[in-house]
């Protein structure tokens, strides 16, 4: 699991003012955990361009939806699910490339 990184002091303000459309507020969440997801993608995938392509689509997961993000407890817990996810599809698809046509 992540450790919690350095954000202010009300990060459900900060998810807010993301869910609200402020691209300065979700600079600060890309900034302060972008390290973790990517070292997360890392461990698991064991390919840097893999590792940086789930870091990028968590990011951009976490844009598209940031009407949501209001609802979210724990931005860690939230994007170290996000993360695990990302991976397992990322490691799907390697298995389905690699398995080639039937």
């Amino acid at each position: 699991m992540m450790k919690d990184v350095l954000l202010p002091d009300n990060e459900k303000l900060l998810l807010q003012r993301v869910a609200g459309d402020d691209t300065e507020a979700f600079a600060i969440i890309f900034d302060s955990y972008w390290k973790k997801v990517y070292s997360i993608a890392l461990t698991y995938i064991k390919s840097v361009q893999a590792a940086e392509d789930v870091t990028q689509d968590v990011f951009l997961k976490l844009w598209k939806n940031r009407d949501r993000l209001s609802e979210i407890e724990s931005l860690n817990n939230f994007l170290f699910i996000m993360t695990r996810n990302q991976v397992l599809t990322a490691l799907r698809k390697q298995t389905c490339q690699a398995a080639g046509p039937l």
